[in-house]
């Protein structure tokens, strides 16, 4: 990837952001080479992106593998994309995680997971129509 397709990634990020209310965030965005994520970013091999967001401060950072070749038709901009989403959801985790211990650990263990598996199933649906809304190429123009 040479460093206008890596600006280009930096401007989706910052349109991403803004789009989807995320503005006065501040997201850092760091590129990895290769077609997976160091294994100190990544809790399972084989992870184009990973996020890490606190919500309290605004504050979140992504890490993309740039070189997606052979990754199920995933481009750096869809991984890119899927990870702001989570950011953006992440803040319902944060409101399940304030009534941890208010229910039997049990409850709290069985929701979190539904939502977990939900909120990946939800991401997955929105990306091709975010990235289609940010960039006006859809999944079936590339």
């Amino acid at each position: 990837m040479n460093q206008r397709q890596r600006e280009a990634l930096l401007r989706l990020k910052e349109k991403a952001q803004d789009r989807l209310g995320l503005g006065g965030w501040r997201i850092d965005l760091r590129l990895h080479d290769g077609d997976e994520l160091p294994r100190e970013k990544a809790a399972a091999r084989d992870i184009l992106g990973n996020y890490l967001a606190n919500w309290p401060i605004r504050y979140a950072n992504v890490d993309v593998a740039i070189e997606t070749e052979g990754h199920e038709d995933q481009t750096p901009e869809e991984v890119l994309v899927h990870e702001v989403v989570h950011i953006l959801l992440h803040g319902t985790r944060d409101a399940l995680e304030r009534l941890r211990s208010e229910v039997a650990p049990q409850v709290y263990e069985t929701v979190m997971e539904l939502h977990q598996d939900r909120e990946e199933l939800a991401v997955r649906r929105l990306v091709p129509l975010i990235l289609e809304a940010l960039t006006g190429e859809g999944k079936s123009d590339r």
